[in-house]
This record gives C-alpha cells, structure tokens and sequence, in this order.
C-alpha cells in the first residue's frame, strides 16, 4: 500500500496526548514484515468535523519515522 488510513478519533487522541502518542507502522507482506516504524507526532492538524478519516502517504510518514530493530 502507498498509504495509511487514520480514523479522526485516532488523530484528535494523538494530538491531545501528543506526549505519550507513537504511531507505529509495520510493513508486512505475505509472512514477512519489518520492524516497527514509530512516529512521534505525526499530525499537524485536527480534521474537519464531519470528516471520518484521512489517507496518509506511507512514505512521507516514513521518513520522520524511526525504525526499532526488534529480535524474536
């Protein structure tokens, strides 16, 4: 996928919490995937009301994002 869908609710939280809020994202694809992406405050501005979710660009969320290696 190119991009990622975030509900509004999810985005009002994230900017209300903006300290304790990470977005994580995983790229999977098929029974692999890479290890979490985090983003710290990744919106900038809280949507209109009556709007239900917006569509991000994945990798304009990736490049402010920080990788975390993680070992199983």
């Amino acid at each position: 996928q190119s991009t990622i869908t975030v509900t509004r609710n999810e985005i009002i939280y994230a900017m209300n919490q903006a300290e304790k809020f990470l977005l994580a994202i995983v790229i999977v694809n098929g029974d692999s995937y890479e290890a979490p992406w985090y983003v710290r405050n990744p919106f900038k501005s809280e949507p209109d009301f009556g709007v239900a979710s917006v569509n991000y660009d994945l990798n304009e969320l990736l490049s402010k994002a920080v990788r975390v290696e993680q070992t199983l």
